[in-house]
């Protein structure tokens, strides 16, 4: 199979929550482009603070600030219009009420990216040459060293 053409930058531990199977839902504040349901995508750790971006717009292969854990494979992607939406699938998505990523923290619809597999890698990788193509999306350019 391939490598993945495309990363999603995501803190830790949500990768790994994601990855246990644990958290079956990966939310944002922007819909997941449609080209990339269905694909495998990398999942880059970062460990920055929450909020904060911790790649650039081009990172060099090799770069620090993350690393790749594992895929993912989202298969469809809901809309969240309310507090109640949100609150009904608190048990797939996980966030937290108190964390800065729950639906009342900022205005506006979240988007719920419902996970359809997962691959965790035996040892992280280092990253990649890759571009940011859509906030937390980046264009892999050049494959991951030992991938």
């Amino acid at each position: 199979m391939p490598d993945p053409r495309y990363g999603l930058d995501c803190e830790a531990p949500w990768c790994d929550k994601i990855l246990d199977g644990e958290k079956t839902i990966e939310t944002r504040k922007y819909r997941l482009p449609a080209e990339l349901i269905g694909q495998r995508i990398w999942l880059l750790e970062s460990g920055g603070e929450e909020n904060v971006p911790s790649l650039g717009d081009e990172v060099l292969a090799g770069s620090q600030g993350a690393r790749i854990v594992g895929s993912v494979t989202f298969i469809d992607v809901k809309k969240y219009t309310s507090q109640e939406s949100w609150a009904a699938d608190a048990d797939k998505h996980r966030v937290p009420e108190d964390s800065p990523y729950a639906f009342h923290q900022k205005p506006g619809p979240a988007y719920g990216w419902v996970v359809g597999a997962t691959e965790r890698l035996p040892q992280p990788l280092p990253l990649p040459q890759m571009r940011r193509i859509s906030r937390s999306i980046y264009e892999v350019s050049q494959a991951p060293v030992n991938a």
